[in-house]
């Protein structure tokens, strides 16, 4: 919802269950910021672009080409990714979607907690079979988030 009030086309992506609830959100936001008596004032003011709510399951070839065309020809500068890794049979197919999703001009930033080594091990691994990863700096995510167990990933593509 922030891209879209910063004026960026972007698509917010869940399983099919969350899209209806996603969408109704950017509804309700596009009426405040666009609709009578939205306020214009600030470095916002008037470039509401709506965010398109789509259904992604992940390494499912429909749902990604749906998403990656959804977005300027299919270019996508970024990719914003939150708590996203939890089960291991999801590693691969999450992996396999940020691939097919991004060029190596695409920034990609996940967030998350991380649970267990092990599974965050196997994770990273297979993410640094195609993408660099850089992890911000523990200082800096703390500054933003005070829960010192959230890490901050950078992720381009590899050439």
């Amino acid at each position: 919802l922030l891209a879209g009030h910063l004026g960026y086309k972007c698509v917010m992506t869940d399983i099919q269950k969350i899209v209806p609830l996603m969408h109704d959100n950017c509804q309700v936001n596009e009426q405040r910021y666009k609709g009578e008596g939205a306020h214009t004032d600030g470095v916002c003011g008037g470039r509401w672009i709506t965010p398109v709510a789509k259904r992604l399951m992940w390494g499912e070839e429909e749902d990604m080409s749906e998403c990656k065309n959804s977005i300027c020809g299919g270019n996508v500068d970024l990719i914003l990714c939150s708590d996203l890794v939890y089960q291991v049979e999801d590693f691969q197919p999450l992996v396999d979607t940020l691939a097919y999703l991004s060029s190596d001009k695409t920034r990609i930033v996940l967030t998350m907690r991380i649970r267990f080594v092990d599974k965050f091990e196997m994770f990273m691994g297979l993410l640094k079979e195609h993408f660099q990863v850089d992890e911000v700096s523990p200082e800096v995510v703390q500054a933003i988030h005070p829960n010192p167990d959230i890490h901050l990933f950078e992720i381009t593509k590899k050439k």
